[in-house]
């Protein structure tokens, strides 16, 4: 079962499980830093409609027949995938326009990185080729902000206490340089947050629904 500590019940709760330099409460928000990072837990990422959020800015440039979607990024660490009219488009790097198939930036959302506008840093992303003047839903998975520092009352994220320890460790070993074992305790790490996932999404159940044309007996067998 999930269980929801404060930042500073797992520094107490924790203390003596680091032996090195490493202060806990670094450890701790190193761990949390790098789960943010990932994007990849319930409550690091967030669906966002990019035509109606005020932290989202979409320009067109007339000239290239670009339209552009920027993130403001003290607020979102970039997006994973967007999804309009029901279909969902992959992101691609701004590489594979020049190593990939023709024709890539067609069909997928292009990640450009980081550019400056009226002296403010976003997270841009091109939209596919000849998007524009959208009137649907554009919609965005995005990776949350880690928050950090964190204060003594908040909440730790991680509601797995073996993948926090395990994080925890991970940290630590790298602190001295003892990469095995570190590797060793971020593959724990992992492994206990998607059992934890799983755990609170629950069994699903799968419904499938027939086609009334396929209800009907086929011609041979009549």
């Amino acid at each position: 079962m999930a269980q929801s500590l404060t930042f500073l019940e797992a520094k107490q709760r924790f203390a003596n499980l680091v032996t090195t330099e490493v202060d806990i409460g670094d450890a701790i928000q190193e761990v949390v830093d790098r789960a943010y990072e990932m994007g990849r837990w319930r409550g690091m990422t967030e669906e966002i409609d990019c035509l109606s959020h005020p932290e989202v800015n979409i320009t067109y440039d007339e000239t290239k027949d670009e339209s552009f979607i920027d993130f403001n990024p003290d607020v979102f660490d970039g997006a994973i995938g967007f999804r309009f009219k029901g279909k969902g488009y992959y992101i691609k790097t701004l590489v594979s326009l020049y190593q990939e198939e023709i024709n890539v930036g067609i069909g997928y959302f292009i990640d450009l990185g980081d550019v400056i506008v009226d002296d403010v840093v976003y997270r841009r992303y091109r939209m596919p080729r000849h998007w524009k003047d959208l009137t649907e839903p554009l919609y965005a998975l995005v990776k949350k902000i880690s928050i950090n520092p964190m204060g003594d009352d908040m909440i730790v994220p991680i509601k797995s206490i073996g993948a926090l320890k395990a994080g925890i460790l991970a940290v630590a070993y790298e602190n001295i340089n003892d990469l095995e074992r570190a590797e060793m305790n971020w593959q724990k790490f992992n492994t206990l947050m998607e059992r934890a996932q799983k755990q609170y999404n629950g069994n699903r159940k799968i419904h499938i629904r027939i086609n009334d044309n396929m209800r009907k007996r086929p011609t041979q067998f009549r």
